[in-house]
């Protein structure tokens, strides 16, 4: 099964929009770090413990040299958050695809040949999975569109003209 790394901020839009449970219906291996878990605030960290207590997500707790490996990262990508570099490593040292939304971290990760999708492919793959059906999609997206205003509009209003129901 493909192991897919991901960031914070797809695993915090699908919390905000009740998907986590289709999220993980999903036949990847979903992995974190410790450090992206982090930024989930309290109550909805319970929410991940169940797919973690299940082997369903992966939580990468790096050693020292990996820290130091990431703070170079760091560093080097002034851009980019402690957790990104994180992502970004993890990514690499598993040649895994990463799952993001955040812009900088998506054009470091491809400009290292590093696959990258964002939330848009997970809404794609839910369907192709027959995991939801057009019609949540559709309504899952718009309530998506409501609270994060940096989706890529014209991708989503393509899908949201695909799903009509």
């Amino acid at each position: 099964m493909q192991i897919i790394i991901n960031d914070a901020n797809i695993l915090i839009d699908f919390l905000k929009i009740d998907m986590v449970d289709s999220f993980f219906q999903l036949p990847y291996q979903m992995h974190t770090t410790e450090e992206v878990l982090a930024e989930v605030e309290d109550p909805n960290k319970k929410v991940f413990e169940t797919y973690i207590n299940a082997n369903q997500f992966q939580v990468k707790i790096f050693e020292y040299p990996e820290i130091l490996n990431i703070t170079q990262l760091l560093e080097k990508h002034s851009n980019l958050s402690f957790q990104d570099c994180g992502c970004f490593f993890y990514s690499e040292l598993l040649s895994s695809p990463l799952l993001t939304g955040d812009k900088n971290l998506r054009k470091t990760a491809e400009s290292h040949k590093i696959k990258v999708f964002g939330i848009l492919w997970v809404f794609d793959q839910l369907l192709a999975n027959d995991i939801i059906s057009s019609d949540l999609a559709h309504k899952k997206l718009v309530q998506l569109m409501d609270i994060n205003s940096r989706l890529p509009l014209v991708e989503c209003k393509k899908r949201l003209n695909l799903w009509k129901g």
